[in-house]
């Protein structure tokens, strides 16, 4: 089976999007009913343990913007560049290269074990939010490869 190049960015952007919203969300219910060594070093700042939770969310999403514009951004660049590389359309099986599901792997298995591992749940819920974020701002790069038809793209498909 193959798919056309524009489906295979747009799929990569919504499968980071979707993926970036359901640890966002995770992230949040982990942070609300938190009580951890985070929140509790923030208590004197805060002065309550909501407040506390809010900065933690403020610091995550604070954190997983630049991490996303910068480090996720730079990875969507490169993804979009191998798919400017590949036959159009795209076989399914080279969509994305073996070290992609590795990468995918490991990260679940790193909240896997973090979750077995007993972890704060505060902690949790910042790396969860951080990085669900990170994945929304970096999939901003294929929407915008795709409505702005970015000179790798329209290089690789003739202007199409």
């Amino acid at each position: 089976m193959k798919i056309p190049r524009r489906i295979a960015i747009f799929l990569s952007g919504f499968l980071w999007t979707g993926i970036g919203i359901m640890l966002m969300t995770k992230g949040i219910r982990l942070l609300m009913t938190a009580q951890g060594p985070l929140i509790n070093k923030l208590l004197p700042l805060a002065g309550e343990a909501q407040q506390a939770v809010l900065l933690l969310a403020l610091l995550s999403l604070v954190i997983g913007t630049l991490k996303g514009r910068t480090v996720l951004a730079r990875a969507a660049r490169k993804m979009i560049d191998r798919f400017a590389g590949l036959p159009d359309p795209i076989p399914l099986s080279r969509i994305y290269p073996a070290r992609y599901y590795i990468l995918l792997g490991c990260m679940m298995s790193l909240g896997v074990i973090r979750r077995l591992s007993g972890v704060a749940d505060d902690i949790g819920g910042v790396v969860d939010l951080a990085v669900g974020s990170a994945l929304v701002q970096g999939s901003i790069v294929f929407y915008k490869a795709l409505a702005a038809r970015s000179p790798t793209y329209d290089k690789a498909t003739g202007g199409k």
